[in-house]
């Protein structure tokens, strides 16, 4: 299996306000402000994370009631490896704080006159395939080698910050072109390797619900979806996807963070077009040489 980590660590180069450790707020204490903040003080930096809640998850935590967690955002979790690494960045390991499950099979898909259940064993999936759709296997093995090729050239282009016009336009980005299946939808991407057989594809396109979009409509690019769930296999989490937020926030604190939670934030101190910092609800105010705003992207622009 091929092993997918992040992209080089960058060089850091802030301007600070003193001469002291250089400091970052973040606003927002879901998955993404968690991990910012993990990464940004292992490498060093003074972090203060800024969470409206009194528990921290964002669209990642659960409501509880009568001793029962309900999860509110994902329920299982794919591309585990990017977690792992995460952890590894700051010196932890994640099978101390977190247990994992792989699941084999994946998940079962229920037609009226047949059952599938998805696993990562090649061999046993060939066997459900051959006895459901007879002579699919290889274009099982077809979906397999081609989405592993368009997720090589894609995986580099999800991992650039996009901050500017001209990275935009990347050199990962213009070789992974050819790949992206532009002007086609994943079901018609999909037919390359099944055929007409709609039940076979409609097994593969599920995972276009997890975008919010119908597998007629949802770019082809997005077939590296099914091929991720078959090539890396998907988790539970044992507890709740909620339980890395938490197990992110344990490793915050180690690390020193300050993890204010109950602080909602009333609106961004900028300095022309500079953020400064930030000043909460109650009056008290933050300044830092850098802030991370991980708050909801419509809200934080209308009303931060």
């Amino acid at each position: 299996m091929t092993e997918y980590r992040h992209a080089a660590r960058p060089k850091y180069r802030l301007k600070t306000t003193t001469t002291t450790q250089p400091s970052i707020l973040v606003v927002g204490a879901g998955p993404g402000g968690l991990t910012a903040a993990m990464l940004l003080a292992a490498r060093g930096f003074k972090v203060t994370v800024c969470e409206k809640d009194n528990h921290v998850g964002g669209r990642n935590a659960a409501i509880v009631r009568n001793g029962y967690k309900f999860d509110t955002g994902p329920t299982f979790l794919m591309m585990k490896f990017i977690l792992d690494a995460v952890f590894e960045e700051t010196g932890r390991h994640i099978d101390d704080y977190l247990k994992c499950v792989r699941l084999e099979p994946m998940y079962r898909l229920q037609f009226a006159d047949r059952r599938i259940e998805p696993t990562t064993d090649r061999e046993a999936m060939l066997r459900q395939l051959e006895m459901h759709f007879p002579g699919s296997g290889g274009g099982y093995d077809k979906f397999i080698a081609v989405e592993k090729e368009r997720f090589r050239r894609m995986y580099p282009c999800l991992q650039k910050d996009y901050a500017t016009i001209r990275q935009y336009f990347p050199r990962d980005l213009l070789r992974a072109l050819p790949n992206l299946s532009l002007g086609r939808s994943l079901f018609s991407v999909l037919g390359d390797y099944f055929g007409d057989n709609d039940k076979l594809k409609l097994s593969f396109t599920f995972q276009s619900k997890y975008l919010g979009m119908s597998a007629w409509d949802c770019p082809g690019a997005f077939a590296i979806l099914p091929y991720v769930e078959h090539a890396f296999g998907v988790y539970h989490v044992m507890g709740g996807l909620r339980e890395i937020s938490e197990a992110m926030a344990r490793v915050c604190l180690e690390l020193g963070v300050n993890l204010r939670l109950g602080s909602p934030v009333k609106q961004l101190l900028l300095e022309g077009r500079s953020v400064r910092g930030v000043e909460l609800a109650s009056g008290e105010r933050f300044l830092a040489d850098e802030t991370v705003l991980n708050a909801d992207f419509g809200y934080a622009m209308k009303r931060l």
